[in-house]
C-alpha cells in the first residue's frame, strides 16, 4: 500500500472483477466459453466435465452449488452473533499483560459488545484483516474457519481488538497518547497533521493488536502475518512498520 493513498483505515477496496459479487468464493469464475469452464476447472469451481447434451445434468450441478454457498452464508449469518460474543468473552478472560490498562479492555470491549448487539461485526471476503467503516466491524471470512468449539475464535481476536481500537480512538481516555505523539513528532506534524494523526492511531491499534497476539500465542495461535510484524518490532518498531505500510497518509493534508 506504499506510495498511494490510502483509503479508510485498515480497509482495502476490492474491485469487482475478483470476488464474485453475493457469495463468498474467493477463487476468479471462470470468463464464459470453453476456455472459461477450463479455467474454472484448474482452480477448482467447475462442475464436473459432461459430455455433449448432458445439459440438464450442468445445470443440475450449478443450481445445487449456488444452493450450497446461500446455505454457508446463512448459517454464518446466524452463528456471527454468537460466535462474536465468545469471542469478546475470551478477550475478557485474558491476563491483564494482553491489555495495557483495565480501562482500555473494558473500553474497548464494551464498545465491540454495542455493535455485535445490531450485528455490526461481520465475516466477509475481503482482503484486508478488518476494517471498521460506517459504525460497522468486518473481518476477514478465513479467519473465521475452523471449531468453534474449540480455538478458532483466537483467529479473529487480535483483529477484533485492532478494530476496536479505532471505534474508541476519539475517547478522551486516549488524549495523553495524542498529546505525547504531537510533542515527539512537531516537526512533522506542522506539515502534516491529518497524516500523522492517522499515523498515530493506526501505531496504537498495531500495537494493540500484536499485545492480544503475544498472549495468544502460547495457547497454540499461529497467524504468519503478526508473526512477522513481531518479529520485525524488536528491530524496526511498530510506528516504523505502519509509516512503511501507509506512507501515502502523509499527503493527504493536500487535499481539499
Amino acid at each position: 500500500m506504499g506510495h498511494q493513498i490510502p483509503g479508510p483505515i485498515c480497509s482495502h477496496k476490492l474491485g469487482s472483477d475478483w470476488i464474485d459479487e453475493g457469495t463468498l468464493s474467493r477463487s476468479r469464475s471462470g470468463a464464459p466459453g470453453p476456455l472459461g469452464m477450463l479455467m474454472s476447472m484448474v482452480i477448482g469451481a467447475a462442475p464436473p466435465s459432461e459430455e455433449a447434451g448432458e445439459d440438464r445434468v450442468r445445470q443440475e450441478w450449478r443450481r445445487n452449488n449456488e444452493l450450497e454457498k446461500k446455505l454457508e452464508a446463512g448459517n454464518l449469518e446466524r452463528d456471527t452473533p454468537r460466535h462474536i460474543a465468545q469471542c469478546i468473552a475470551k478477550l475478557r478472560g485474558l491476563p491483564l499483560r494482553a491489555w495495557r490498562s483495565s480501562q482500555e479492555r473494558d473500553l474497548i470491549l464494551t464498545h465491540l459488545m454495542e455493535l455485535n448487539k445490531t450485528n455490526k461485526i461481520k465475516w466477509v471476503d475481503q482482503d484486508d484483516r478488518g476494517s471498521h467503516m460506517g459504525g460497522e466491524i468486518t473481518i476477514r471470512l478465513d479467519l473465521h474457519w475452523g471449531s468453534w468449539e474449540a480455538d478458532a475464535w483466537m483467529k479473529s481476536a487480535p483483529v477484533l481488538v485492532h478494530e476496536g481500537t479505532h471505534g474508541v480512538w476519539n475517547k478522551h481516555h486516549f488524549d495523553g497518547y495524542r498529546t505525547k505523539w504531537k510533542h515527539d513528532h512537531q516537526k512533522s506534524y506542522k506539515d502534516h497533521p491529518k497524516g500523522e494523526d492517522l499515523i498515530a492511531e493506526e501505531t496504537y491499534a498495531w500495537e494493540n493488536e500484536l499485545k492480544i497476539f503475544e498472549a495468544l500465542q502460547p495457547l497454540g495461535l499461529s497467524d504468519p502475518e503478526l508473526e512477522r510484524r513481531l518479529g520485525r518490532k524488536s528491530t524496526l518498531g511498530v510506528e516504523m512498520m505502519v509509516r512503511g505500510a501507509y506512507d501515502g497518509w502523509m499527503s493527504m493534508d493536500g487535499i481539499k
